[in-house]
């Protein structure tokens, strides 16, 4: 069984100078869940590899389409920079708030402190940004001073940025969104989801893969390679669930705990519209005997908070009896085996 996540991005973090963002951009329409993380470091920008120039980060962040969400990475002495007012990753994070993005503070504050009272102020002065910290063993008390600021999301990653794998994935903290990330990629990116949905449980969560989306040329340089953030992105959309359109002329929304009172519907493959959390449409059933939504394959759909109640089979929207020969006609018209997909 497929545990249900509220899965909001796929971060591709590492995007460089030799990056094709036309096939980014592509990447992008086929994967609306990926998210492109964009390193930032004073000290290490324009260097071959993981770090462009500000320059590109720029033109980067002005030429993309609008859909192609993005996400700057501020490293190191960037932090500080950034709640110190210097322009020059100031200027960065506007153009990445003007369209969406989120912004990621990547410090260590037990190794190199910054100003938490200054973190704060620039949290709350960005209401409409997305701000994330890093939570470790290092920065365990970073986030109690963020506390109840709606803008903020932690990121979990034990390795520190080191790409290393952990043992056990940390639990979602008090519903604060928050994100994945140390030794995912192509080839355990499917278990490691698995495993990752039980600790976020009914949070918004994301992953974040950097090390493992390089390749090394022959003078010694890693660079980004969309082949394999290709294969993470087909892995990631399998967790989410596929749109469909639906005329709301048609009949009523009504909150899934609803579902158990319609009088005509037995737990045994009826198919019905159902609304996710993130507003997303799909058709689902429910199998005898068992509790939640499931897709053809026997996939759990995953934070489901409405469903549709027709009105070819209903005729209110409190009207629990229906129109019982109109779904066993329905029912009768689909083979035994139709939910083997």
């Amino acid at each position: 069984m497929t545990t249900p996540m509220h899965l909001t991005h796929c971060t591709l973090t590492g995007v460089d100078q030799k990056t094709d963002l036309q096939e980014l951009t592509s990447l992008t329409t086929e994967y609306p869940i990926a998210e492109w993380g964009f390193l930032y470091s004073p000290q290490r920008q324009g260097q071959p590899g993981r770090y462009p120039s500000l320059s590109i980060l720029s033109k980067s962040f002005a030429h993309l389409p609008s859909p192609v969400r993005v996400a700057l990475h501020v490293c190191g002495q960037g932090v500080a920079d950034l709640l110190a007012g210097e322009s020059a990753v100031s200027g960065l994070v506007a153009r990445v708030a003007e369209r969406g993005g989120r912004v990621q503070l990547n410090f260590n504050q037990a190794r190199a402190p910054i100003d938490l009272d200054a973190l704060r102020r620039f949290v709350d002065s960005n209401p409409a940004l997305q701000v994330i910290t890093q939570h470790n063993g290092a920065n365990s008390h970073v986030w109690p001073t963020l506390q109840g600021a709606g803008n903020h999301a932690v990121l979990f990653d034990s390795s520190g940025g080191r790409g290393i794998l952990t043992g056990t994935w940390q639990q979602a903290l008090n519903g604060i969104p928050c994100g994945y990330a140390g030794g995912l990629g192509r080839r355990n990116l499917d278990e490691q989801l698995e495993v990752i949905a039980v600790a976020a449980g009914s949070t918004k969560t994301w992953v974040d893969m950097e090390s493992s989306l390089r390749k090394e040329d022959a003078a010694g340089h890693d660079w980004f390679c969309l082949e394999h953030c290709l294969e993470c992105l087909a892995i990631a959309s399998e967790r989410i669930p596929r749109h469909e359109a639906v005329c709301v002329d048609d009949g009523w929304w009504v909150p899934v705990d609803q579902w158990p009172l319609q009088n005509i519907f037995p737990l045994s493959a009826s198919w019905q519209l159902v609304r996710c959390f993130n507003g997303i449409v799909v058709r689902a059933c429910i199998l005898s005997g068992r509790t939640g939504w499931w897709d053809g394959k026997y996939k759990a759909v995953g934070g489901v908070t409405e469903w549709f109640k027709p009105k070819r089979w209903f005729r209110t929207v409190d009207d629990i009896e229906g129109d019982v020969a109109a779904v066993q006609a329905y029912k009768a018209s689909f083979p035994r085996f139709a939910l083997r997909g």
